[in-house]
């Protein structure tokens, strides 16, 4: 949850004061803040020791510290990230803190990790078009498929890089009215990779709105079907 944690502590690590949300946040009771068992560096993984240290320190020369990433280790022993920043109360050597769990946070970002490894992991070309048709994504696939880098194909009008072919320019118009009337378009294209070769790879689109319902972006996922078609060929003209 983003409820932020909120403690007063002194400059050698007790705590001394504590809101609800933090003491919720480790695991802890107030009972445990009251008999003054709280220590900040008991709290801190030995990793992060020199984090707190550069904090304190800032703290001492200009009296707040930048906000920082660390984790906290809880009563039960897990440990959870957190954000943490400090403000030391004028002409002392205590300080009060906000601590932020980012849980939640590095959860969502794992899971967008996932999910981009799984897109690396796929066989398929999978590529995202804004309206102006530059490439905004490109997966592995697409690199093993046609020959550019994500760094060379990001940023480039896909038209010229992928739809060179004359039978695709003459397709665009009726590809543009079928993602506008049903949000998705499927067929087979003759596309050509770096390297001159030409490929047919049968070929996906989906539109992609944004939360008001307006076109954003077209979602590309293209199979190399050249080596099926190629046989295909030689058994018809068997």
């Amino acid at each position: 949850s983003n409820i932020i944690g909120i403690i007063c502590l002194n400059l050698n690590g007790k705590i001394t004061e504590a809101n609800d949300a933090f003491l919720k946040m480790v695991g802890y009771d107030r009972t445990a803040l009251q008999m003054g068992s709280l220590r900040w560096d008991e709290m801190t993984p030995s990793e992060y020791q020199h984090l707190d240290q550069a904090a304190v320190d800032q703290l001492l020369n200009s009296g707040i510290c930048n906000p920082f990433e660390k984790e906290l280790l809880c009563r039960d022993g897990d440990r959870i990230p957190v954000m943490v920043g400090s403000a030391l109360l004028e002409g002392s050597q205590n300080a009060v803190s906000f601590v932020l769990d980012l849980s939640e946070h590095k959860q969502a970002q794992q899971k967008i990790f996932e999910q981009a490894a799984l897109l690396d992991i796929t066989t398929d070309a999978i590529l995202v078009r804004d309206l102006d048709n530059k490439i905004r994504f490109w997966n592995q696939g697409a690199e093993r498929l046609y020959g550019w880098k994500a760094s060379e194909a990001i940023g480039k009008n896909a038209n010229e890089l992928l739809d060179r072919q004359q039978e695709i320019i003459d397709q665009l118009p009726d590809i543009q009215a079928s993602l506008t009337e049903n949000g998705s378009w499927q067929d087979e294209l003759r596309q050509i990779t770096k390297s001159g070769q030409e490929i047919i790879v049968s070929s996906r689109w989906t539109l992609v709105r944004n939360d008001e319902g307006e076109p954003k972006s077209l979602l590309v996922v293209n199979t190399d079907i050249t080596e099926k078609k190629q046989l295909e060929m030689q058994f018809f003209r068997a």
